[in-house]
């Protein structure tokens, strides 16, 4: 039976790990040797700096940004002034939902529950942030932590207004 392509001889199989030996270098390892051939040899620093680079520079340094700059930045690039803006196609609650108000809200509650669910007392599982009166309804309560509590995936989906209910009119809005 002829051999095809794909099988070789134990013969070939040496050539071929002869030829492949220290051949299996790193990215970086690959850049730093295409460096050294045009003439140039890294520094201790230039390597270090590149090992920053590859990370993040502020996260490989140890420093993490504060919650007012990182408000900041969140402002700056919102809307017309963001590089990829389309005229305004993202809904509002999807935007909200994204930004970093609604990221702190949903950390503060789970902080202040203690990452428990406040129906059953669970730990150590999936929780969610839920809005006592309806995101939608209440835009004044949307980031007010009295307006939260940190529920299961199974206690929050028992929820009256747990995702589309509201807007079909299935359950009863808890207008307190």
């Amino acid at each position: 039976m002829p051999r095809g392509i794909w099988e070789r001889t134990e013969e070939q199989k040496q050539k071929l790990r002869e030829m492949q030996k220290g051949i299996h270098i790193s990215d970086k390892q690959k850049l730093q040797i295409s460096l050294r051939h045009k003439g140039k040899k890294l520094s201790k620093e230039t390597k270090r700096k590149m090992s920053i680079a590859q990370i993040g520079n502020k996260k490989a340094l140890g420093i993490k940004q504060s919650i007012e700059s990182r408000l900041k930045r969140s402002y700056v690039t919102k809307g017309k002034k963001h590089y990829n803006w389309q005229g305004g196609i993202t809904l509002l609650n999807e935007s909200l939902r994204r930004g970093i108000e609604y990221r702190l809200w949903r950390r503060d509650i789970f902080i202040r529950d203690r990452f428990t669910c406040r129906e059953c007392g669970i730990t150590h599982t999936y929780i969610e942030a839920h809005h006592i009166k309806p995101f939608s309804k209440f835009p004044e309560l949307r980031f007010d932590r009295n307006n939260g509590l940190t529920l299961c995936k199974k206690c929050h989906k028992e929820t009256d207004t747990y995702g589309s209910r509201l807007r079909k009119g299935v359950g009863l809005c808890l207008q307190q």
